[in-house]
């Protein structure tokens, strides 16, 4: 079976739907998923379903694993918008964030694939480009970032009482 026949079923259904009065609005849903689908249709559906992890690995942690495995996350000198977005979200919300939250967020800022001038700019980020500026090792930069959440969590802490 391949996504092909995933796109007969959704016209089926959209057909279906309308027929039997359903929502223009489902039924005009269903079949932008069915024309979205088009350059998978000779895919098998376990392929197709690989895809779709990875999508949301790429959504998740902004990380975007190729075919074969590898990984790629955006160019050597630039973050993807996602690891952006979570770093400025989690720096914002220290206050109110768990060691866990911070950890996995960092997890997927350390990941292999993150280049080190990335890892630099994710530094600005949380105003700590100046200590990470100098910086030679990934992992470094990485406990620039740490430190900078959980400073930002503890003033706050300092704040509340």
């Amino acid at each position: 079976m391949n996504v092909a026949a995933l796109q007969r079923h959704l016209r089926d259904l959209a057909g279906f739907l309308a027929a039997a009065g359903g929502g223009k609005a489902v039924v005009d849903d269903l079949a932008a998923i069915e024309a979205a689908l088009t350059p998978f249709a000779a895919d098998g559906l376990s392929k197709f379903a690989e895809f779709l992890k990875a999508a949301e690995e790429y959504k998740r942690t902004g990380i975007l694993k190729a075919g074969g495995g590898r990984s790629t996350a955006g160019s050597a000198a630039t973050p993807p918008d996602a690891l952006k977005k979570q770093i400025g979200e989690l720096y914002e919300k220290a206050a109110s964030a768990s060691e866990e939250q911070i950890e996995r967020t960092l997890a997927a800022v350390a990941h292999k694939d993150v280049q080190l001038d990335a890892l630099k700019q994710l530094a600005a980020v949380v105003g700590a480009e100046g200590k990470a500026k100098s910086l030679r090792a990934k992992d470094k930069v990485v406990a620039v970032i740490r430190e900078a959440i959980t400073l930002r969590r503890a003033m706050a802490d300092r704040r509340q009482q």
